[in-house]
């Protein structure tokens, strides 16, 4: 049972760290662990800034690391002269670091770059929030949901969440939408070059109310079905209730542990990755 509850929660973990696509802007550098300096938390106070300056409230907000963080984490920020607390270095239990719970999952998503190189805006004026960004014929490779792109003069990393390209390279009349809010800083008349930022690690920083999981015990046929004893368990570490069915069979019983979910992100801006 406690590896059925794992492997669903695995599932929904999973589908979570898949919704990096969709957030607003990212702070870090690209394979760079964070957190590799005894001290210094400006990994997190900076994903954290992301969050302030696009309005996020100021409380609940949370930071999800990969293992190879958490391994930088617990291993350069232990010491209880730092922390106040030796739990760290005794139970591996994560601190609040700059105003952010931190927690550590498995499924952190390492996305590879797209292979867009060279590639340049049209030189169409920009303004703060424009979030479509049309290309010129410039450049090789095409990028996709997911991939962190900067422009010249612009020292913020964006996220894309959709693309239009025509054919294997930019040309006049692809597109490039990016997360709410959009641009932070307006461009004038001219042709922007754009950088993708390199495969890296996505940790995940977010106000809770920005993401909504939705979950539910699977539907039952209405006229029931094979079942002898339908109960409810809920996992004590995640909080989730799951179904947990028996079934009978020749000289056996079936145990089904079942659920069903749903998940988005309603409000990008309250979003940030940590690169790394």
């Amino acid at each position: 049972f406690a590896q059925a509850l794992r492997v669903l929660v695995n599932e929904v973990e999973s589908d979570l760290a898949g919704l990096q696509s969709q957030f607003s802007r990212a702070y870090g550098t690209a394979a760079t662990t964070p957190f590799g300096t005894a001290g210094d938390f400006t990994d997190a106070s900076n994903a954290l800034r992301i969050l302030k300056d696009n309005g996020a409230p100021l409380s609940d907000n949370q930071l999800v690391i990969n293992t190879a963080a958490g391994a930088s984490f617990l291993g350069k920020q232990a010491e209880a002269n730092r922390q106040g607390t030796d739990t760290i270095l005794r139970q591996g239990v994560f601190q609040t670091v700059s105003g952010m719970d931190i927690r550590e999952s498995g499924q952190v998503v390492t996305q590879s770059a797209g292979a867009m190189a060279s590639a340049t805006s049209t030189s169409a004026a920009f303004t703060v929030g424009q979030t479509a960004i049309p290309l010129a014929t410039a450049g090789t490779g095409v990028v996709a949901a997911g991939d962190v792109i900067t422009f010249a003069n612009d020292t913020n990393k964006y996220v894309v969440t959709s693309v239009v390209f025509a054919g294997a390279n930019p040309a006049s009349g692809d597109v490039i939408t990016l997360a709410a809010p959009g641009l932070r800083v307006a461009q004038g008349v001219a042709t922007r070059a754009i950088t993708v930022v390199a495969t890296s690690a996505r940790n995940m920083a977010f106000n809770r109310s920005a993401i909504v999981l939705a979950t539910r015990l699977p539907e039952r046929p209405s006229a029931g079905d094979m079942a002898i004893d339908v109960t409810t368990l809920v996992d004590s570490r995640s909080g989730l209730a799951f179904e947990v069915a028996i079934y009978p069979g020749y000289r056996k019983v079936v145990y089904e542990v079942s659920l069903a979910w749903g998940y988005s992100v309603i409000k990008p801006e309250h979003t940030a990755l940590l690169l790394g």
